[in-house]
């Protein structure tokens, strides 16, 4: 179990390095398209929290951040795994 969660925050790292290439890549002028932003808040939670309260997160903190979240959310689905494959 203790490997899965690590594979759920590593997945949560190469989230929030992709997101990060993604928008370094892209220039100021463009703009971010709706399902861009909503794509980002959905799979990088301080990125929301970031654009509701107007501040900005340094790159560190969202990879750790995102780590944490992903596994956070890795325990929570591997314990429901395990309740539900141990019931049937």
């Amino acid at each position: 179990m203790k490997h899965r969660i690590a594979i759920w925050a590593i997945a949560g790292v190469i989230v929030a390095v992709f997101w990060a290439i993604y928008f370094a890549g892209m220039g100021k002028d463009v703009p971010v398209q709706p399902i861009i932003r909503t794509l980002a808040s959905i799979s990088c939670p301080l990125a929301l929290v970031g654009n509701y309260f107007h501040f900005g997160v340094k790159l560190t903190w969202v990879i750790v951040s995102n780590a944490a979240f992903y596994a956070l959310f890795g325990l929570i689905a591997e314990t429901l795994r395990r309740q539900v494959k141990h019931a049937a």
